[in-house]
């Protein structure tokens, strides 16, 4: 009996030992949401705008590389039109971009999900995905970019007129859950 309490105490002990080598307990924490092992920052300040973009090619003419659904690659800098309004009845592509900062900087490379959803003015969700990404350890903030709808604005009508909101749901190693919102009106 006192053997078998002498093992399971030095078993427990070995896993707590273990639990601090940082790739252990990142596995703990993010693959299987053991929190006691996550060391957890919030998302302090946030900045989220919304651009467009018109690419060359017509998005919505499908073909063998493009399956349904797709969204098209993200423009570079340069190509990026920023604003808080947008014409409705036009083809293009709205995306988000969020740049993130935590109140506590990561001392390491981590791992983080998105979880977005687009909702119209009576509070309905039309559109929503998950994007993951890594927040680099010499990063004072985070950058992430992801689209408003999987179609084009204006092709579909699944966009009227009026005021919408984008809510990003931030969490995974290291961070505890935050949200962050931004919006857009379409005229």
């Amino acid at each position: 009996m006192v053997a078998c309490i002498a093992v399971i105490v030095s078993l427990i002990a070995a896993g707590a030992a273990l639990a601090t080598v940082p790739a252990v307990r990142d596995h703990l924490c993010y693959e299987h949401r053991m929190n006691a092992f996550c060391l957890i920052a919030q998302i302090g300040e946030s900045d989220l705008r919304v651009f467009a973009w018109h690419p060359a090619a017509k998005p919505l003419e499908r073909d063998a590389s493009t399956h349904p659904g797709s969204v098209p690659k993200i423009p570079p800098d340069d190509q990026r039109t920023y604003s808080s309004s947008f014409a409705s009845g036009k083809p293009q592509w709205l995306y988000w971009e969020a740049r993130l900062k935590s109140r506590v900087p990561p001392g390491r490379s981590i791992r983080f999900v998105v979880h977005w959803t687009t909702v119209d003015a009576g509070g309905k969700s039309v559109a929503s995905g998950v994007r993951e990404s890594t927040w680099g350890a010499d990063d004072p903030a985070a950058l992430i970019i992801g689209p408003v709808d999987t179609v084009p604005i204006g092709m579909a009508g699944q966009f009227p007129p009026g005021h919408y909101e984008i809510v990003l749901k931030v969490y995974g190693n290291q961070l505890a859950e935050s949200e962050v919102r931004g919006g857009f009106d379409l005229y």
